[in-house]
């Protein structure tokens, strides 16, 4: 087995190169320089094709909470208690409710008396 391996490098300008290092050294993870033009350059970023945070993903919203929900013969009481308080989550039929952001969560929630622990900083 050899004691070195290729790693990418992604230059803005020049594209992927590879670097030849040595296994388990810390300049796997190092900026090295291009070979044309000689900035420093990192691991090469994975796109996604979509910049947005990982909270806003299109596969993140909307949500459907079970556990925020009522029982069924509920659906009116809760609607009519949502609107008393100025949210507009969508309660569905079978007493679950529907959110199309983390900011309608968190009105939601705190209308019913509720925290979200799974809430972060912004939350």
């Amino acid at each position: 087995m050899s004691d070195t391996k290729a790693v990418d490098r992604h230059c803005p300008e020049h594209g992927t190169f590879d670097v030849t290092v040595k296994w388990g050294s810390d300049a796997t993870f190092a900026k090295h320089p291009c070979p044309t033009c000689g900035r420093k350059c990192g691991r090469p970023r994975i796109e996604t094709g979509n910049e947005l945070p990982m909270t806003q993903l299109p596969g993140t919203w909307p949500q459907t909470s079970f556990f925020g929900g009522v029982h069924p013969s509920q659906v009116n009481e809760l609607r009519e208690h949502l609107r008393k308080h100025g949210v507009n989550a969508e309660v569905l039929p079978s007493g679950d409710v529907k959110f199309t952001s983390r900011g309608q969560r968190r009105a939601y929630l705190r209308a019913r008396g509720m925290v979200d622990l799974d809430g972060g900083y912004s939350d």
